[in-house]
């Protein structure tokens, strides 16, 4: 039997739909096509957020320059994302990166919420029970792990996985 995980992002992995396709999306994706390629079945959870005025997905140099790239078809769809300017999480997953994967790309914003712990409460609940049945969850916050600085239910706590979701992701049985 495979263990559960909950795995937070890789630092700078950050999705937004303005950031897919930048270098962190092409490290993070690479490591999850080679995981699949082991055997392994993946959910991916983007904890996808609202766009902002801030500009980080723009470390997208790397397409344009020659490299040994490990990942050719990785590399070339997310060019092709890019250039063809469709830089959207429905993008990533109709390009067919994964043979088996299931995603959850509701959008964690709960700004407008007069409960916002109801709402991520609810949120998570029901990313956790679409994507359950697969080996590995992957969960990509933008800003990784929860620090105390904001909480959880605050505007940009959305930014961060809980400790508690982790917890509650990697508890799930394999169905």
């Amino acid at each position: 039997m495979v263990a559960r995980l909950g795995v937070p992002s890789i630092r700078g992995g950050k999705l937004k739909n303005q950031y897919v396709g930048d270098i962190g999306d092409y490290t993070k994706l690479g490591m999850l096509r080679a995981i699949e390629n082991a055997g392994f079945s993946l959910g991916i959870n983007w904890y996808l957020t609202p766009e902002d005025d801030r500009t980080d997905g723009r470390h997208i140099e790397y397409l344009f320059k020659q490299y040994d790239t490990p990942d050719t078809t990785l590399h070339n769809i997310l060019k092709k994302i890019v250039t063809n300017d469709l830089r959207q999480v429905e993008e990533l997953e109709n390009r067919q990166l994964f043979n088996n994967a299931i995603y959850y790309n509701k959008v964690l914003d709960f700004s407008n919420c007069s409960d916002k712990g109801h709402f991520r409460d609810m949120w998570h609940k029901q990313a956790v029970a679409l994507l359950k049945s697969q080996d590995i969850i992957f969960l990509d916050p933008d800003n990784g792990l929860e620090v105390s600085s904001y909480k959880p239910y605050s505007i940009n706590g959305n930014k961060f996985t809980t400790y508690q979701e982790r917890r509650t992701t990697s508890e799930q049985e394999q169905v």
